[in-house]
């Protein structure tokens, strides 16, 4: 378990890769557990009602399905589970930072109304973080696909398009029957 901590926090700082995660698909299974049961913690203490535990198994399926898919494309199948265990703990991770954001913000869960000056400040202020995690998304593609930064950049530029169109999809509302 330390050795995983370890890994997980090098990685956050860049100083290590996904390959450095310990290969153990049991770990892999208990942190999707366990990134379940935080974010599904978050949303009932938020109170948000639109967010659901089938849209969370959803994202994370299609998460892994994406990594592997791009990991058998470039011939890394093999580092799959460590991949994956790793973008599961810095999921965790960030989540956790992002906490007190999604506790603001859920004062206004459809933010029709205009957000107050304390919500614009912790929206501001968790800017940084954000980034920071599309930085660190950026590092494991890169490492799991031994690429350059920049097609590491990609692929999270195209996860990060993808989420969007998963979590739009996912909340978008059904048609009406006829």
């Amino acid at each position: 378990m330390t050795e995983l901590l370890r890994a997980l926090r090098d990685i956050v700082w860049m100083q290590r890769g996904p390959q450095d995660v310990p290969y153990s698909p049991a770990w892999l299974a208990m942190l999707l557990v366990a990134n379940l049961a935080v974010q599904w913690g978050l949303a009932v203490f938020c109170g948000v009602e639109q967010i659901s535990i089938m849209q969370a198994v959803v994202e994370e399926v299609a998460l892994l399905a994406f990594l592997y898919l791009i990991l058998m494309t470039r011939g890394f199948a093999n580092r799959f589970v460590q991949t994956a265990t790793a973008f599961q703990g810095i999921i965790i991770i960030f989540t956790l930072l992002l906490a007190p954001m999604v506790v603001v913000l859920s004062a206004n869960p459809k933010l029709v109304e205009p957000l107050t000056p304390l919500q614009s400040l912790f929206a501001l202020l968790t800017l940084p973080i954000v980034i920071w995690k599309f930085v660190i998304d950026a590092h494991v593609f890169r490492n799991a696909l031994s690429t350059s930064l920049g097609r590491g950049f990609l692929m999270a530029l195209v996860w990060l398009a993808a989420q969007f169109v998963l979590n739009a999809a996912l909340n978008a509302p059904a048609a009406p029957l006829k």
